[in-house]
This record gives structure tokens, sequence and C-alpha cells, in this order.
């Protein structure tokens, strides 16, 4: 019998005598077959034991952002003139910083939005930000991830993130303490590329994943690449001919993947809430 056909037979073996004599089986450690782990210490099928019919198994950590310094460029979406650029600055795995300015053909900027976040370590987390005008403003809010990026998917498989986040205190006007919200964010592998130039530097072993925005809603087709994280968007939510031009790491040591709920907090909250401001302070300039 082959492995894959075991592991998915061991699988179906716990969920049914759960389910039959609500009995509870708890293994410590991997459970290995012939010496080949099947399934990890984390309780998720490792990517050799799929079977063969579920396609290409992608590992998403492979391609998460890195420690370091991101530099894109792209045309503003409501007005061609501008030329704009985002900065994102992984600083830890519980701090980011970004900053985005919009600047029109004579050098002078006409937008920009700067936001910081920080993971607290004790299931809150703050942002802070300042926008073209001088506004300013700051919140803590305690989060409660219900569910997470998986780290193994396939092409076509779709992985989802949702968090519950309560307002702890704020000196903002964009809610109160108290308030309750929802940020929920999906990522789909839709391809796999070999290699791609962008701004004129090649990137190897590449994944396009299509990003549906819990701000916007809309679906961006993003390229990440192997060891750097996001170097372009195919679509123009963001901005027309969104690249990356530069990346600065911080070699230190490795980075957040695509489901640790550090990198998601950077990832899906300050990154992406952030362009949703710098987007809404341009479309009202």
């Amino acid at each position: 019998m082959k492995v894959n056909t075991i592991a998915l037979a061991i699988l179906s073996t716990f969920s049914i005598g759960a389910y039959a004599n609500n009995a509870v089986l708890n293994v410590e450690g991997q459970i290995q077959i012939n010496g080949q782990t099947v399934i990890g210490t984390d309780g998720k099928v490792v990517a050799n034991a799929l079977p063969s019919s579920s396609g290409v198994a992608i590992n998403l950590d492979k391609y998460g952002m890195q420690l370091g310094v991101y530099t894109y460029q792209y045309t503003d979406m409501y007005n061609s003139d501008l030329t704009c650029t985002d900065v994102d600055r992984y600083i830890s795995d519980s701090s980011y910083e970004y900053s985005g300015e919009c600047k029109d053909s004579s050098d002078n900027a006409i937008s920009g939005y700067s936001s910081t976040w920080v993971d607290n370590g004790d299931g809150t987390e703050t942002d802070s930000w300042t926008d073209f005008y001088g506004n300013s403003g700051t919140q803590t809010k305690k989060v409660e991830v219900l569910t997470d990026y998986d780290s193994l998917v396939t092409i076509g498989t779709t992985t989802s993130y949702l968090e519950r986040s309560t307002i702890e205190s704020t000196t903002s006007e964009w809610g109160q303490v108290g308030d309750e919200s929802f940020y929920s964010r999906t990522k789909t592998v839709v391809g796999l590329i070999e290699s791609v130039e962008v701004a004129g530097k090649t990137y190897r072993d590449c994944i396009l994943m299509a990003n549906v925005r819990n701000w916007s809603r809309a679906t961006d087709l993003d390229m990440y690449c192997a060891d750097v994280g996001l170097v372009a968007q195919t679509s123009n939510s963001i901005g027309q001919n969104y690249r990356l031009v530069s990346f600065e790491p911080n070699n230190t040591r490795s980075t957040q993947s695509l489901n640790s709920q550090s990198y998601s907090g950077s990832d899906k909250t300050s990154a992406d809430k952030a362009r949703a401001e710098m987007q809404k302070a341009r479309s009202q300039d």
C-alpha cells in the first residue's frame, strides 16, 4: 500500500473512531510509516504523503516576506501622471512600518500615509498612523484568530484567514472602545512561475497568487518568489505596474511565513490596511 494511501487511511480512522465512540487518540511527535513521516508534529499531513491527485504541493512559507526593507513603485490608479512609492519595513516578528507617497511630474508630493504595527505579546496589537495632512491616531485592539492560513496547499486550493478584533483604547475618531470587527482574507495559488524579470532583476521559483483583499474585496493576482516575497502585482486594484524595485534584507534571521500569526499581523493587517488608507486618501484629493 502506498504511503499516501496509508496516511489518508489513518486520518479517516481517527475521524471515524472519534465520531463513533467519542474517543480521543493523542500522539506526541510525528507519525511515520517505514521511516517516512506522514504526519508532522504540527498535526498536518506532509507534502510527500499527499495523494498524487492533489497535484503539486506548495509550501507557502517559502514565499513569505523576509525581514528587511521593500520598496515598490507604481502609477497612481486615479491619476496616471502621479508616480507612487510604497516602503514596507519588516523589522521583526512583532514590528512593522509602512510609508507611502505619490508625487507629480515636478516631484511634488501630492499624497502620503505612514503607519506602524506592533504585536504587544499579550494578545493585543497596536496600530499608529499619520496621513498627508498631519492627522494621526493610535489604536490598540485585542485580536482573536478564528482561522489561520494553511502552510501547505496545492494549485487551486484556497486558504483563508479570519480574525475578530475589539478596540481596547484609541485616540482616533475611527471607532470607539469596545467596537468589534472581523477581518478576513483569502489566498489561492493559481500558477507556478519558473522565472520572471521585474524592474530589471530576475527572480526564480515563483508563484502566482490570487489574493482577495478585505478592504476592497478586489482580487489581486500577485507574484511571490522564493526567499523574497511579493515582487509584483498583475492587477491594478492598488496601482498600475506595481513592482518591487529594491529589497534590502536583514540577514540576522529568517522571517515570518504566510501562515504564522506574526506574519499575518503585518501582512494582512498593517500592510493591507495601510494601503487601503493610502488609496482612500488619494481618492479624496
